[in-house]
């Protein structure tokens, strides 16, 4: 179910220190049907400072890269108190560790810097019908999954093992300290790792955190 009419205007806030990205990339999306700009900032502070609860943006577009307080924040101060708000990110960076993190943070959706214009319009268009927008499948598959049933479900006949394997695959570990933490060889984590994608169905490092952050096994 879309969280906006696909009608209504679009309205679109904007945080990124970069002066001249930041304008043009306003005043290219204020040439698309039912798109409106009416938030500009050049960090999360100056963004916050900036949202009325009366009048609040549908989506917001956040940077990760700010001075003062950068996208991590700003993605969990605007999840906290204006939960409404659809939070989109962009960076010029990308890897499946960022993916889950943003999401772990709020976001419901990610766009990279060099992508071309038509995947960002087709970004907005996606949050605008279903709420979320990534490029990674499993990421994508795995929030649609969430949104619509509130919580991921997931077999009760999890181990002791599986529970901390996925509490640790939330952390900035490499599948080799993973490994050595857990005191297992490689290729048992790899055993394990394969069973898990199985068992749910994902592909990914980035469908597996998903799945761990909303059953809240992440720490």
């Amino acid at each position: 179910m879309p969280f906006l009419n696909e009608n209504s205007l679009v309205k679109i806030a904007v945080a990124d220190d970069h002066h001249l990205f930041r304008e043009s990339l306003c005043a290219l999306i204020d040439t698309w049907e039912n798109c409106k700009v009416v938030i500009q900032a050049a960090n999360g502070r100056q963004l916050l400072e900036k949202l009325h609860p009366k009048n609040l943006p549908d989506l917001v577009l956040v940077d990760l890269e700010m001075p003062e307080m950068n996208g991590y924040e700003t993605l969990k101060a605007i999840k906290e108190k204006y939960p409404e708000i659809r939070l989109l990110v962009i960076s010029l960076h990308y890897s499946e560790e960022l993916v889950w993190r943003i999401i772990k943070f709020g976001a419901q959706g990610f766009v990279n810097k060099n992508d071309d214009i038509a995947r960002l319009k087709k970004a907005i268009a996606e949050m605008i019908r279903n709420g979320y927008f990534f490029s990674d499948h499993t990421a994508s598959k795995m929030v649609k999954k969430a949104m619509q049933t509130g919580t991921l479900t997931i077999q009760n006949d999890l181990s002791e093992t599986d529970v901390r394997f996925l509490k640790l695959v939330c952390s900035e570990k490499t599948y080799k300290e993973i490994a050595r933490e857990m005191k297992l060889t490689g290729r048992q984590i790899e055993y394990l790792r394969n069973n898990l994608f199985d068992r749910f169905e994902v592909c990914t490092r980035t469908g597996l955190a998903v799945i761990a952050l909303n059953k809240g096994l992440a720490v």
